[in-house]
């Protein structure tokens, strides 16, 4: 399978999910989304901070995992597909809209390939 075929399973099941648990989710006032995800952002960088020995708590401090990382990162997908999908973007609407910043972003830096 094609890695769009699996974020397209990902994205499909969060939203299958989402829409049995909390059918209003796609009604949801953006900047609610929006705070949602940055508070799942912020528990990523937590999560990454103790990590690397960060922190003042020693329970945690050194502690944390790969693998608890991932499950935060997927968190913060979560609301990124929630924060997307109340605004009317589905993945291959946001594919698009990669495809096309992705063609800046190599356009910018094609001056500057092996430079630092």
């Amino acid at each position: 399978m094609s890695e769009r075929g699996e974020l397209g399973d990902i994205w499909k099941r969060i939203v299958d999910f989402n829409d049995i648990h909390f059918p209003e989710w796609s009604h949801e006032d953006l900047r609610l989304l929006s705070n949602a995800l940055a508070g799942e952002v912020g528990e990523l960088c937590d999560a990454t901070k103790h990590f690397y020995g960060g922190g003042t708590n020693p329970e945690l401090v050194g502690k944390e995992t790969p693998e608890h990382i991932a499950e935060e990162a997927f968190d913060v997908f979560v609301y990124l597909i929630l924060l997307l999908g109340a605004d009317g973007y589905g993945l291959s609407r946001f594919c698009h809209v990669a495809d096309k910043k992705l063609d800046v972003l190599y356009a910018r830096m094609a001056g500057k390939v092996g430079k630092t």
